[in-house]
């Protein structure tokens, strides 16, 4: 999910307190003996500034991996935890992390560390392809090309989401 925070927060106010719902969420997860998720990681965004293509929108990404769908299923039914954040989210965020994330499915490409800086590229496809067509040019042909120019990339992963919980769009409006 893309984290932004609400005004008047600063950006390391918005930090300390996110870093207080990380541990009112494994709080959570831990009451389930992490039998859903395998990883509760943050990402703080180095600033945009002079980067192309690079956005200051967000201030920060949470990623959550589960084990597999129906993992995320039993996560999103915990009723207690699900109104606990929720209403914590409501505190400092300026909406809540369920409708500016998207489920998605990992394809490694380039498998290697993943630590380090990483880049995530938000991208929306031509109105003109179907998210079928848009899926097979990024992995197929978009991909190889990728990985052939930029030689040193350590680790290459496509997240494809997965049809949405609700409605007919992620939050995020994007492929």
């Amino acid at each position: 999910y893309l984290a932004r925070r609400k005004p008047p927060l600063t950006r390391e106010q918005f930090l300390a307190r996110w870093r207080q719902h990380a541990r009112l969420a494994m709080s959570f997860m831990a009451r389930q003996n992490w039998e859903n998720v395998t990883a509760y990681i943050h990402f703080d965004p180095v600033r945009a500034s002079g980067i192309a293509g690079a956005s200051d929108d967000y201030d920060a990404i949470g990623w959550i991996r589960f084990k597999d769908v129906e993992a995320r299923k039993r996560h999103i039914q915990f009723a207690e935890a699900r109104a606990v954040l929720e209403a914590d989210e409501d505190e400092f965020f300026s909406a809540r992390v369920n409708t500016t994330g998207m489920v998605v499915s990992e394809t490694v490409l380039r498998e290697g560390p993943s630590s380090g800086v990483t880049k995530f590229c938000f991208l929306k496809r031509k109105s003109e392809l179907s998210l079928a067509e848009f899926d097979d040019h990024w992995k197929n042909e978009h991909a190889p090309l990728l990985l052939k120019a930029a030689p040193t990339m350590q680790r290459y992963v496509q997240n494809h989401p997965l049809s949405p919980e609700k409605g007919n769009a992620w939050g995020m409006g994007c492929d």
